[in-house]
C-alpha cells in the first residue's frame, strides 16, 4: 500500500437516508439492516485522515444545524462531545 491514508465517507443512499456518520451506531446499523446494494460502495478520498475526518465532522455540524438540530443531537449522531459540536460551530 502507499503511504495515503484513505477516508471513508458515506455513500449516496447513507445521504438519501440522512445518515451523517457512517461510523456511528446509526450508520453501522442502515449498513447492515437498509443498504440497498450488494457491496460497500463508500466514496473514497486520499487526503489524510484526521484533517479530512476533521474537516467532514465540521461540515456535517454546520449543515445540521442550520436543518435545526440541536447541539446534543449533533453530538449524538457524530459521537462526539457537546464541547465538540460548539468549537466545530465557531470555526
Amino acid at each position: 500500500m502507499s503511504g495515503n491514508s484513505v477516508v471513508k465517507k458515506r455513500c449516496l443512499a447513507m445521504v438519501e437516508a440522512g445518515v451523517y456518520d457512517p461510523e456511528s451506531q446509526k450508520g453501522i446499523d442502515f449498513c447492515v439492516d437498509y443498504c440497498p446494494y450488494d457491496r460497500c460502495v463508500f466514496e473514497y478520498d486520499g487526503r489524510g485522515r484526521s484533517s479530512s475526518r476533521r474537516n467532514d465532522r465540521v461540515a456535517t455540524t454546520k449543515r445540521m444545524e442550520a436543518e435545526g438540530y440541536s447541539a446534543e443531537d449533533i453530538a449524538n449522531e457524530l459521537n462526539v462531545s457537546i464541547r465538540t459540536v460548539q468549537m466545530y460551530l465557531e470555526k
